[in-house]
């Protein structure tokens, strides 16, 4: 009784809404608080959608929600879902759903499985380009000489220890362990 006479965040119980009138209670009411009345729907409306506006803005804020760009016919895409490029030939009748052209088929996906590519389907996608030959060491033996001229001077510095070379990564060793 008490849970159904508890009035909600808009100010009503949930057996006033259903019922008109508030319900009789173990804890004492005046009688005249029983009497039959309608509630103010206009003022129920605005609080209840000033309500709602406010949860859904506290989800979308805590799930971190955000609208995503639409995209246009022509636009070239990635589908995630399948692993390959396609086009964007219309938009579907539902909300966010696109209609894709893909080399195999053509696919109706949310815009949430579409990602947009500035290369279009049939182009290879040219990701990495080859460095320049003035970054690339023409003599890596050069390279390892300077580092073994380098540390030759240390060897033996403390007794029983040495210096190694594994690739470019000098290691030190000790001959107690």
């Amino acid at each position: 009784m008490a849970y159904r006479a508890a009035p909600l965040a808009n100010g009503y119980s949930f057996t006033e809404l259903l019922m008109g009138r508030k319900i009789r209670t173990p804890v004492p009411v005046i009688s005249s608080k029983l009497n039959p009345g309608c509630a103010d729907m206009d003022n129920l409306k605005r609080t209840e959608q000033k309500y709602r506006e406010k949860l859904r803005q506290n989800h979308d804020q805590k799930h971190r929600a955000r609208d995503m760009p639409c995209l246009q016919p022509g636009d070239h895409v990635w589908v995630k879902d399948t692993g390959e490029r396609g086009t964007v030939v219309s938009t579907a009748g539902t909300p966010r759903s696109y209609i894709i052209e893909t080399p195999g088929s053509t696919l109706q996906r949310n815009r949430y499985h579409l990602s947009p590519t500035p290369v279009a389907p049939g182009e290879p996608a040219n990701l990495f380009e080859p460095a320049p030959e003035s970054t690339v060491p023409r003599n890596t033996a050069q390279l390892h000489g300077f580092w073994e001229a380098e540390m030759e001077g240390m060897d033996g510095i403390l007794e029983g220890e040495g210096v190694g070379f594994l690739g470019c990564s000098v290691l030190w060793w000790s001959e107690a362990r």
